[in-house]
């Protein structure tokens, strides 16, 4: 069984309507939907907006229901640099912590700098950022690069920025970028990769651009496209796994 996971419930409404024997379960204060997605059995729940309830809410339901893997599907502000725009599709190889370490008069010290590891276990140590499961990134990757050119959209992997803001002005953007070379920013992933390297679970995240990040106008904003786009997406690798 998988585990796919949004933000919000727009992000997987779609998902959940094309779920074949669904049923509504419950674990804990959250309700969550089971049923088939092609040949998967899986289970898709609403985090909420934010790492602590992305956290909270992800290691609940990796210690109930014990999944195969976890899905992170939503949409994503894009950084200009990382060469994607608003309808394209992202795929994450790691997920970084941006805005977790120390500002100093000299600058942004990271987890890294400052030798404090986020997680440890054996003889591994993650500080800042959490990389995806090796095994389903490769072979999403295949699968969304033939879904964007039947949907003419472009499509990238590269790694995630999470931030407990949004960015909204250019020289934040900039900052950000330089700083991780992320490609996109959201407000939940490495919460969430976080959780899964916790419970030994493999993490995966399927992204749409909903905007640029850039001084803020939402106006331009394409939010309903891209959680759609992104739930496409997601459906088409399933189908193809």
């Amino acid at each position: 069984m998988d585990l796919l996971l949004s933000a919000v419930a727009q992000e997987n409404a779609y998902l959940r309507a094309q779920l074949f024997n669904p049923a509504t379960c419950t674990c804990g204060p959250f309700e969550y939907q089971r049923g088939t997605l092609g040949a998967h059995s899986v289970a898709i729940a609403t985090c909420g907006i934010g790492m602590a309830n992305a956290a909270a809410v992800s290691a609940l339901l990796l210690e109930h229901l014990k999944p195969e893997a976890l899905v992170m599907c939503g949409c994503a502000g894009a950084y200009p640099p990382g060469g994607l725009n608003p309808g394209d599709l992202a795929l994450a190889e790691g997920e970084i912590y941006a805005d977790t370490g120390a500002v100093t008069p000299e600058g942004f010290l990271s987890m890294r700098a400052l030798n404090l590891p986020l997680f440890s276990c054996k003889d591994t140590h993650l500080y800042n950022r959490f990389p995806a499961s090796e095994h389903l990134k490769t072979h999403a990757a295949q699968i969304l690069t033939l879904f964007a050119q039947q949907n003419s959209c472009a499509f990238a992997a590269g790694d995630f920025a999470t931030v407990a803001a949004c960015s909204g002005s250019d020289r934040r953007a900039e900052a950000l970028y330089c700083a991780t070379h992320a490609i996109c920013e959201n407000m939940e992933g490495a919460a969430v990769a976080h959780m899964c390297a916790m419970f030994g679970v493999p993490f995966l995240e399927i992204r749409a651009i909903s905007n640029m990040v850039e001084n803020r106008d939402i106006r331009s904003w394409i939010l309903d496209k891209a959680m759609q786009r992104a739930q496409e997406a997601l459906l088409f690798w399933l189908r193809h796994t």
